[in-house]
C-alpha cells in the first residue's frame, strides 16, 4: 500500500461554544486542545463448550475534554465557561471542525454539559493558565462532512 498524502494535523482546527447568548462563538484563539473520546457500550456472553466470547453492542457516549487559556476578555473561552456555571447552566451546542472549517474538513456536532472544569493556579508559575474542562453529551452527536 502507498504511503498516505491525506493526513491533517490539529494547528488550524476550529472549536467553538455556544456564548451566554446561545449563538456559536469561535473560541479557537483561546483554546489549545480538545480531546474527544467516543465510547460504545459492548455487552458479551460465553456459552459451554465455547472457546470465544459473543458481543453484542448498544449505547454509544462522548467525552470532550477541553484545555482553554484563562483570560480575562468577555468573548473568549473563560469567562464563557465561567459564565456557564455560574449564570447561564444548562447545555450549550459545541462544534468541532478538523482539520479547519473548509468544505471537505470533518464537523463534530453536540449538545453538551459542563461536568468539571479544575482551575490550577501555582504561585511559582509563569506559564499561562490553562483549564481543562470536561463536557458530556446529552442526547445525539454527529459527524458530517462540511459542505461548500
Amino acid at each position: 500500500m502507498p504511503i498516505t498524502t491525506s493526513q491533517v494535523n490539529a494547528c488550524d482546527v476550529v472549536v467553538q461554544l455556544d456564548n451566554g447568548a446561545g449563538v456559536l462563538a469561535d473560541i479557537s484563539g483561546s483554546s489549545n486542545e480538545v480531546s474527544m473520546d467516543f465510547t460504545n457500550q459492548l455487552g458479551q456472553l460465553s456459552v459451554f463448550g465455547a472457546d470465544f466470547y459473543v458481543r453484542q453492542e448498544c449505547k454509544r457516549d462522548a467525552s470532550i475534554s477541553l484545555s482553554l487559556v484563562y483570560t480575562q476578555d468577555d468573548a473568549e473561552a473563560m469567562n464563557i465557561l465561567l459564565d456557564w456555571y455560574f449564570v447561564t447552566r444548562g447545555q450549550k451546542s459545541l462544534r468541532v471542525e478538523i482539520p479547519n472549517g473548509d468544505p471537505g474538513g470533518d464537523r463534530f456536532d453536540f449538545e453538551v454539559f459542563l461536568e468539571s472544569f479544575p482551575v490550577p493556579v501555582q504561585s511559582d508559575d509563569a506559564n499561562p493558565i490553562l483549564v481543562a474542562a470536561v463536557l458530556k453529551p446529552t442526547g445525539t452527536f454527529s459527524r458530517s462532512v462540511i459542505g461548500s
